[in-house]
């Protein structure tokens, strides 16, 4: 019984160092942004910029250039690349799976009109 109490106890403390370790990459979102834009491979006539935290939610905005872009990349969803951004590597995705939650909106100018996709649910990796 001593072994499972401590086994619990372990347990309960890993995943309050986690939740405490999440909290501490709130607010990171201009430099996340910026490794995005700057570091990988971006889709052509896309971008991302931080929009702060809202609800307890880190947002980012993605910007679509429709006069750089290709049919191809206007397609893709900002859920799906800011999935690349937090899912494809241990250190952000480990804060996502311990409490982090970020949205992604879409943004894009075309024909006189700007389109905006609002954030709606914080994406899961997984």
């Amino acid at each position: 019984m001593m072994k499972f109490r401590l086994v619990l106890g372990l347990v309960a403390f890993g995943a309050m160092t986690s939740a405490v370790q999440a909290q501490e990459l709130v607010g990171q979102g201009p430099i996340i942004a910026s490794y995005y834009n700057e570091e990988m491979s971006v889709p052509r006539g896309w971008s991302v910029s931080y929009g702060g935290t809202r609800d307890g939610m880190e947002i980012y905005s993605f910007i679509v250039d429709y006069e750089t872009s290709t049919p191809f990349t206007r397609s893709l969803s900002a859920d799906d690349q800011l999935k690349r951004i937090f899912c494809d590597g241990d250190i952000l995705e480990s804060w996502v799976r311990d409490g982090m939650r970020v949205a992604a909106g879409k943004v894009w100018f075309d024909e006189g009109n700007w389109n905006v996709v609002p954030p709606v649910k914080p994406i899961s990796c997984g």
